[in-house]
Parts: C-alpha cells; sequence; structure tokens
C-alpha cells in the first residue's frame, strides 16, 4: 500500500465518520422535535374533539330549548343521553320541533295531532296550561301504556316526524325510566345545569373564534415554519449523499488495495 493511497483511505475513513456523527445527531435532533409535536398534536387533537363535543351538546341544548321551551338543564340532558346513544343531535332537534307543532295544532282544535295524543291517553285541553316539560312526561308514560306495535310506530311517526326513532327509545319506557337517563347526564355532568341560554350561546360564538384561531395558526405555520422545516430535511439529504459519497470513496480503495 502506497503512501497516497493510505492517506486516501484515511480521508475517506474521517470523512465518513464525520458524516455519520453529523447524520446521527441530525436524526437525534428531528427525532426529538417529531416527539414533542406529536405529543403537542396529540394534546391540541384531543382538546379539539371535547370542545367540538361540547359544543356540538350546546347547539342541540339551545336548538331543544328553543323548539320545545324546556329548560336549558332538561335540554341539555336529553342532547347528553341522545349523544350517547349515537343519535345525531341535529335529527333530535328536528324531532322535538315536529313535536312542538304537534302540541300548538293539538291546542287549536281537531286534527291529527289530537288523535296522536289521544292514543296516548292525553286530552287536548291540558296542553293549554302545561309547562314545555310536562306534554314529554304525559307522552313518554302513554308510549310505555301503549306498549309495542304498529301503533306505537304510526304514533311516533305522527308526533315527532321522520326524526322518530331518535327519541323514542329516551322515551318509549315510561317518564321514570326516561328521568333516571336524563339524571345520568347531569350526575357525570355532561348537562348545562345552572347555564342559562346567554351563557349557552356565548360558549358557541367562542368555540367560532377558536376555529379562526386555528386556522390563524395553520396560516401561519405555513408561512414561517413550513420552510424552516423543509431546509432542515434539505441538509439530512445533503448530510446522507456525504455518508454516501465516503462510502463510495472506501470502497474504491478496497476494490484497489486488493487489486494491489
Amino acid at each position: 500500500m502506497t503512501a497516497t493511497t493510505a492517506t486516501k483511505a484515511t480521508t475517506a475513513n474521517t470523512r465518513l465518520e464525520k458524516s455519520n456523527r453529523d447524520l446521527g445527531t441530525s436524526f437525534a435532533t428531528v427525532a426529538k422535535g417529531a416527539v414533542a409535536a406529536a405529543g403537542a398534536y396529540v394534546g391540541i387533537a384531543q382538546a379539539k374533539a371535547a370542545v367540538s363535543a361540547t359544543t356540538d351538546l350546546a347547539k342541540a341544548t339551545l336548538t331543544l330549548n328553543k323548539n320545545l321551551g324546556i329548560s336549558v338543564k332538561t335540554a341539555s340532558e336529553f342532547a347528553a343521553v341522545a349523544k350517547a346513544r349515537g343519535v345525531d343531535t341535529r335529527a333530535l332537534g328536528m324531532s322535538f320541533g315536529t313535536l312542538s307543532r304537534q302540541i300548538e295544532a293539538a291546542k287549536k282544535g281537531p286534527d291529527s295531532a289530537v288523535t296522536s295524543f289521544k292514543a296516548l291517553g292525553i286530552s287536548a285541553a291540558p296542553l293549554k296550561t302545561q309547562t314545555p316539560e310536562q306534554p314529554l312526561t304525559a307522552v313518554s308514560d302513554g308510549m310505555a301504556k301503549l306498549g309495542e306495535g304498529t301503533k306505537r310506530t304510526a304514533t311516533s311517526m305522527t308526533l315527532f316526524g321522520r326524526g322518530w326513532q331518535s327519541v323514542v327509545p329516551i322515551i318509549r319506557d315510561g317518564s321514570k325510566a326516561m328521568q333516571d337517563q336524563l339524571a345520568l347526564a347531569d350526575k357525570y355532568g355532561a348537562s348545562f345545569s345552572g347555564k342559562s341560554v346567554k351563557s349557552i350561546e356565548d360558549l358557541i360564538a367562542s368555540e367560532r373564534e377558536l376555529k379562526i384561531a386555528q386556522l390563524g395558526l395553520q396560516v401561519q405555520f405555513t408561512k414561517y415554519i413550513a420552510p424552516a422545516l423543509i431546509d432542515v430535511f434539505l441538509k439530512l439529504a445533503q448530510l446522507v449523499n456525504g455518508v454516501r459519497k465516503a462510502k463510495k470513496d472506501i470502497e474504491e480503495f478496497a476494490q484497489k488495495a486488493g487489486a494491489a
């Protein structure tokens, strides 16, 4: 082996070692950053999911409160129970909207709504003076007495419209069973007990503002952070090319040394 060949081999080895060290350091730095970013992302994702679920519940609560006039507490309990059952809260709101129209129709006189309420043992007269929650209690008890079958199905469809299936599982077993379900929402803090309509509206408005803030964060990320990340990955690519070049030099040296 000549002195020149030995020098080339030493230089190639030195270059390879340096490239490997630099590459390892860079990968370690990127890995730490990736772990931190992943942790932050998971945390943000969980927080975002919690905010989204709470806002969805708030919107359903507001819809039920306005459609049927029931209290925020009761409305949020119904919304929470429906969500726990996998029921679309929008369908629940539409069903209660239909019920409110049927109640108003029954108050005014002879109508198909009157017939449906009579099937449940409810006369139209008391509906004129009852609180918004009282017809729900009466309908629930009437459903339980009516029992399973086509008559209950037909009555449910008339009183609750196309979304009747979203409501009936909550009310079909009588008012006691219904109240037991609603009480669970309050027990585990899934209701807006003690909240006013205004506070619910403020919550929904805050969620809209949060969405705008998240959009702004995405824009700022794209403008300032993404270019820096691209630069890091380009440097990593250069390091990888350096390692490949150093390995190639050593392989060439080994081939020449073997030939000698």
